[in-house]
């Protein structure tokens, strides 16, 4: 065992770094400056003896463990201190409004321009102001706490960072480590006071707002009133105003390890649908003058029988190279039971660029198709109370509809939907297709 702190020197950490690469260590006890740069594949348990400031931070830290592939530990210890200490290092210092306007107009009034980039300057981190005269680390630290609310202000963007004692092209990894920093100003209004305090001031309720929301989720997790795997979805599903799609997945947490028959829980990914797509040739199919049924909607039956599934395999090797299709968009009941089966009818090096999406009876107002995009939908037994208005009036270039042939028609439920709409018969299509 051996420690790597914030104060370890420099030959001591590559020493530390060559004896832990080479598996000469079984265990590290270190502060998260251990974290920067160092990768290593293999490492089982992740073991905090005191509570992490906020979610984000105790998720990238345990993330150093499993990294190749296999099962990981991560036991969280603390105490009622260590809430007291998360909080006082969640909260950063802000540089306040008069400092930071002082500090901001002495940099950019000495900043360089750069030598090929004439939107962007060099910024000196170490330079001081009027008032003081030696120059240490804590000066040095709020010019850097005023580049970085600035950059959240979106007064300046942050464009590269340099160090007097860094070897060759390499960079330094954080502002903490630079010496200089290059800056682009996105603002006009940055030299007008009014402007930069107003800015600097939303900014600074932003960060502390964060820092909130971010420790009360951590402290959340280490009471085990929210499961970790949800607050994680939380956290992550909002980014910047826009909603992402986080996955939920759960590989043995306390509120799930009494179900040990369940090793991992997990949901396929979510994906929000693109508005366009590319364009594709529909050249072959002109060509088979086949009748549609609306201006981009195809319409295929498939006798209902046991070769159905097979038969739409058959189409969807057929058709996917054909026509370059974008989706194949499968009825929710029949995916569950077939999803597979038609994922592997892909032929060979086309399977990672079709996006395989489920569709539920129900739900109409989610099967629109994205402008411009070539989509096989492949249908079950279920009735579909809209379809085929839906897929008319598609912003698609194409949608290809396979149905069963006795899938009844949503508007008469006596009859069939072939038996009013334009279709083409499955087998005369790989028929026609067939070379």
């Amino acid at each position: 065992m051996d420690k790597f702190t914030g104060e370890t020197s420099a030959p001591e950490r590559e020493r530390l770094l060559r004896r832990w690469s080479a598996n000469e260590l079984d265990g590290m006890v270190a502060t998260s400056a251990f974290g920067l740069g160092v990768d290593k594949s293999d490492v089982r348990t992740i073991l905090h003896a005191t509570l992490p400031d906020s979610l984000d931070r105790y998720y990238q830290e345990v993330g150093r463990a499993g990294r190749d592939g296999r099962a990981g530990a991560a036991l969280l210890l603390h105490t009622a201190a260590d809430h007291a200490q998360a909080r006082d290092l969640a909260f950063p210092r802000l540089i306040s409004d008069e400092k930071g306007y002082e500090r901001w107009s002495m940099l950019i009034d000495h900043a360089k321009r750069h030598a090929t980039a004439p939107d962007v300057s060099w910024i000196d981190l170490a330079l001081l102001p009027a008032h003081l005269r030696m120059r240490s680390d804590a000066s040095r630290d709020w010019n850097v706490r005023a580049l970085t609310l600035m950059a959240r202000a979106r007064l300046i963007e942050l464009v590269a960072l340099a160090a007097h004692d860094v070897k060759g092209d390499e960079a330094p990894l954080s502002l903490g480590a630079a010496t200089h920093a290059a800056i682009r100003v996105v603002d006009d209004g940055h030299r007008d006071p009014e402007v930069f305090n107003g800015r600097m001031a939303r900014a600074r309720q932003d960060v502390r707002q964060a820092a909130e929301r971010g420790l009360a989720a951590m402290q959340a997790v280490a009471a085990g009133d929210v499961e970790i795997s949800e607050a994680l979805r939380k956290m992550y599903a909002s980014s910047q105003g826009a909603w992402v799609p986080v996955t939920v997945c759960c590989g043995g947490c306390p509120d799930h390890w009494s179900d040990r028959g369940e090793r991992i829980r997990y949901r396929p990914p979510l994906a929000p649908r693109l508005p366009r797509f590319a364009r594709r040739s529909l050249e072959m199919l002109d060509r088979l003058a086949l009748p549609l049924a609306a201006p981009h909607l195809l319409v295929i039956d498939v006798p209902p029988d046991a070769a159905y599934v097979d038969t739409c395999g058959a189409l969807v090797k057929s058709l996917v190279p054909a026509i370059e299709c974008h989706t194949i968009a499968i009825e929710r009941n029949f995916a569950r039971l077939h999803a597979k089966t038609i994922e592997r009818a892909l032929p060979l090096g086309r399977s990672a660029g079709v996006f395989i999406d489920t569709i539920d009876a129900n739900m109409p107002e989610r099967w629109v198709a994205g402008a411009g995009e070539v989509r096989i939908v492949i249908w079950g037994d279920a009735r579909p109370p809209v379809v085929p208005d839906i897929l008319r009036l598609s912003e698609a270039h194409l949608e290809i509809l396979v149905i069963p042939s006795d899938l009844p028609h949503p508007h008469h439920p006596a009859r069939c939907f072939i038996d009013t709409t334009p279709h083409v018969h499955a087998t005369a299509l790989l028929q026609l297709m067939t070379p």
